[in-house]
C-alpha cells in the first residue's frame, strides 16, 4: 500500500458552560437583504452556517448538545461530507475574504460544532465560518465565528437546487476502513513526520480507543487551506470524519484519552456505490508546505495539534 497517513485534529475540551460563538446572541432572520440609501439591494445576505442552518437555530442546536454532552453516550460513528459541498464552502470563504476591507480580519477557516436538533434527535455537526481574531485581552483566541455571507458563491452554496448541503452520519459503512485492522499495510514515511498527521496504525488505535462515554469536547477548528487542498486532490470525492480518542500513553500528557476528530479523504467505489477511505500524501504535502511557508516553522506543534480550547477560543 503506497501511503497510510490519516489527517487528525484534536478536538476541543469543554471548559465552561457558556455558549461558544455567536450562539448566545439574538440572531436576525436567516436571509436578509442589504439596503443602500433606503433602496433595496440585489445582494442577499445569508445568515447561516456553511451547511445551511440559520444562525438562531444553530445556536439552539449547539445548546441542545451542551445540555447533554456530559451524559450522552454516543456509539462509534462517522460523518461524511461530499466534495462538492466542501468545494463550494471554500469558494464562499474566498469570496468573503475578497470582500473584506483592507486591514479588517479576514476569513481563515471553519469551526465544526457538535449539535442536536432536539434532545431526542441524533448527533450531527454544524460548520461555521471563522475569521482571524487578535486581541491583547484574549491572547489565546485566534478565530472568531461569523454567519453573514453575501456573494454569488454564497447564493450557489445555499441554493438547494444547486448544492446538496448534507452531513451524513453513518454506522457500519463498508468504506470506513479505520474500523478494520490492516495487518498488511506498511507506512509511507515520505509524507514527513508531523504531529498533525497520523500513521494508519495510530489512527486505527485511536478510533478503537473511542467508546461510548460522556463527551469532553464540543468543537474543532480547521484551516481553509487544508480544505482547499482536499478539494484539489483529484482522487478525493469527499471527507469522512471519525470520532476517536487519543491513547492513554500518548507522548503528550494533556492529550491522553482526549477526544479527537480524525479526517480521511474518500473515493467512490463502484460497483457498490460507497465511499472508501484512502491514504495519500498529496494533500498532506501541499498543506504542510503552505503552512510552513506561512508561519515559518513546522505546523501545529504538540500538544495543540490544530485544536483550540473552547470556549476560550470561541466568541
Amino acid at each position: 500500500m503506497k501511503t497510510i497517513y490519516a489527517m487528525a485534529s484534536a478536538m476541543l475540551f469543554f471548559a465552561a458552560s457558556t455558549g461558544c460563538g455567536d450562539n448566545g446572541k439574538k440572531a436576525s432572520s436567516a436571509t436578509d437583504t442589504t439596503t443602500t440609501a433606503g433602496a433595496r439591494s440585489t445582494a442577499t445576505v445569508h445568515k447561516k452556517t456553511l451547511n445551511g442552518v440559520d444562525q438562531q437555530t444553530a445556536g439552539q442546536m449547539i445548546r441542545n448538545f451542551e445540555q447533554q454532552m456530559t451524559t450522552l453516550q454516543q456509539a462509534p460513528i462517522t460523518f461524511f461530507i461530499n466534495k462538492d459541498m466542501v468545494a463550494k464552502i471554500v469558494k464562499v470563504l474566498d469570496a468573503d475574504a475578497a470582500s473584506t476591507p483592507a486591514g479588517s480580519p479576514k476569513p481563515d477557516g471553519v469551526r465544526v460544532y457538535f449539535a442536536k436538533k432536539s434532545a431526542a434527535e441524533p448527533l450531527t455537526l454544524l460548520i461555521i465560518a471563522t475569521r482571524e481574531f487578535k486581541s491583547a485581552a484574549q491572547p489565546d483566541k485566534t478565530h472568531d465565528d461569523y454567519y453573514e455571507h453575501s456573494s454569488a458563491a454564497a447564493d450557489v452554496l445555499f441554493n438547494p437546487q444547486q448544492t446538496k448541503l448534507e452531513i451524513k452520519a453513518t454506522y457500519n459503512d463498508p468504506g470506513a476502513t479505520l474500523f478494520k485492522r490492516c495487518t498488511t499495510c506498511t507506512d509511507d514515511t515520505s509524507c514527513g513526520e508531523d504531529a498533525h498527521y497520523l500513521r494508519r496504525k495510530d489512527a486505527e488505535d485511536m478510533v478503537a480507543n473511542y467508546t461510548a462515554h460522556p463527551f469532553n469536547t464540543r468543537a474543532e477548528w480547521f484551516d481553509t487551506e487544508m480544505l482547499r487542498d482536499m478539494v484539489k486532490d483529484q482522487q478525493c470525492d469527499g471527507i469522512r470524519v471519525y470520532l476517536a480518542r487519543h491513547l492513554p500513553n500518548d507522548q503528550v500528557a494533556r492529550n491522553r484519552n482526549r477526544d479527537t476528530f480524525i479526517l480521511t479523504t474518500t473515493k467512490l467505489v463502484t460497483p457498490g456505490n460507497y465511499y472508501e477511505d484512502y491514504f495519500d500524501c498529496h494533500t498532506l504535502k501541499n498543506f504542510v508546505k503552505k503552512y510552513e511557508d506561512k508561519i515559518g516553522h513546522g505546523m501545529f506543534p504538540p500538544p495543540f495539534d490544530n485544536g483550540e480550547l473552547c470556549p476560550t477560543n470561541c466568541n
